[in-house]
């Protein structure tokens, strides 16, 4: 058997798989020096399995130390038949992509050998940054987040979660324990040392949460809306109101029952253990409304700022939607006076024009003519007796 093909044949497969040496010659058994040379070869292999999966995986690499030939974890062999291999698919557990059997995702780039699984898990944490390349990506813990930072992989406006925002969204320079290592504040914005143990402008001290298994979230609690709370309140601000300031809620807690001890007894293999208690329940206790709840609820200042500028807005658009009612009803008021006075102009209008046409007509219309009856002539008159005067004619 040739022992150099055999190297090259190893080199040629990588991180795939392991190459069996004696696959070409079974019948015959190697000798003491041959075997040395095996382990050589399988180490080189191991080698160069680790080299790849450094040069493939750099956010891991410091977490991949030298291991033993001897505790090695064998490398699956990457000989399956076609047929199998492309009825199957596998799941990358980084950013959850189904896809083709492969030594590593196409999606995230994840590597999916042993001591990249445990380097990545060893890097895993409870801050996430959004990336909408890989939505799906795992948490960074502390160290590896501030790692990254200081590789120029993240920038200040850069929207991150983590415990000391309890897992809301911020930019990186609004984030307590993270905003120091982009030379700003996290509280005023003013330009502060990385080293520095608190801010110069505002005191504000630049904590961090160590502990890469802490979310950061608070108690769970029941707490009473506002009386003014809207179902329609938006969410969306600008990044002046990004700064989340940490408010403890103050209202009345619901007292959480503890559940039981387990019984401390050796149980069989395969047997069902049936808890019983003989503690009564603790029912929690009824839920009461406070009397005033605008200024005792969990809302943060930039809500309470928020909620007095809906106020505002608010009673604006009362003031305005009253002007704009009375207004319209002066305006629908003068239009109908301004109807009634034209109508009255015109109904004068009319009876000066009716008089006029009448006055007219009468100088035009023909008088009846008057006919006066002949008068009776009178009887004249006797004379007087003893008048010399000569008698007088009567004259018609």
């Amino acid at each position: 058997m040739d022992l150099r093909a055999a190297v090259a044949e190893a080199g040629g497969v990588g991180a795939a798989g392991v190459v069996d040496i004696d696959r070409g010659s079974a019948a015959q058994a190697p000798s003491s020096n041959e075997e040395r040379i095996i382990k050589r070869v399988d180490a080189t292999i191991v080698a160069s399995q680790r080299t790849q999966a450094r040069a493939r995986c750099p956010r891991v690499s410091r977490y991949l130390v030298a291991m033993n030939s001897a505790s090695e974890t064998p490398v699956p062999n990457s000989t399956t038949p076609a047929s199998t291999e492309s009825a199957r698919g596998i799941l990358c557990p980084y950013c959850a992509l189904v896809q083709a059997p492969a030594t590593e995702c196409s999606g995230c780039g994840g590597c999916f050998d042993a001591w990249s699984l445990k380097a990545t898990q060893d890097d895993m944490g409870a801050w996430y940054v959004r990336d909408s390349k890989r939505p799906h990506f795992v948490g960074f813990s502390h160290e590896a987040l501030v790692a990254a930072i200081r590789a120029g992989e993240f920038s200040m406006n850069t929207l991150m979660r983590g415990p000391t925002t309890r897992q809301f969204w911020s930019t990186a320079r609004r984030t307590p324990g993270i905003a120091h290592y982009f030379g700003r504040c996290f509280a005023c914005q003013a330009p502060v040392q990385e080293s520095a143990p608190q801010c110069k402008s505002c005191g504000a001290e630049p904590t961090a949460v160590a502990d890469r298994n802490f979310l950061g979230l608070p108690a769970v609690e029941r707490i009473a809306p506002p009386t003014d709370a809207k179902p329609d309140f938006s969410a969306f601000i600008d990044d002046s109101g990004l700064l989340i300031a940490l408010v403890a809620p103050v209202l009345q807690s619901v007292a959480a029952s503890k559940p039981p001890r387990l019984p401390s007894q050796i149980v069989p293999n395969g047997a069902t253990v049936v808890v019983r208690s003989d503690a009564a329940p603790v029912p929690a206790p009824p839920f009461v409304p406070l009397q005033d709840s605008t200024h005792r609820s969990a809302l943060t200042p930039l809500h309470h700022g928020l909620a007095a500028r809906a106020k505002k807005l608010e009673r604006t658009n009362r003031l305005l939607l009253g002007v704009a009612t009375i207004s319209f009803v002066a305006a629908v008021g003068a239009v109908l006076v301004s109807f009634g006075q034209a109508e009255g102009h015109r109904r004068e209008v009319e009876l000066k024009v009716s008089e006029a046409v009448r006055s007219v007509r009468s100088e035009f219309e023909r008088k009846p003519v008057v006919v006066t009856p002949p008068r009776a002539e009178l009887p004249p008159m006797p004379e007087p007796i003893g008048s010399n005067a000569p008698p007088k004619m009567n004259t018609p």
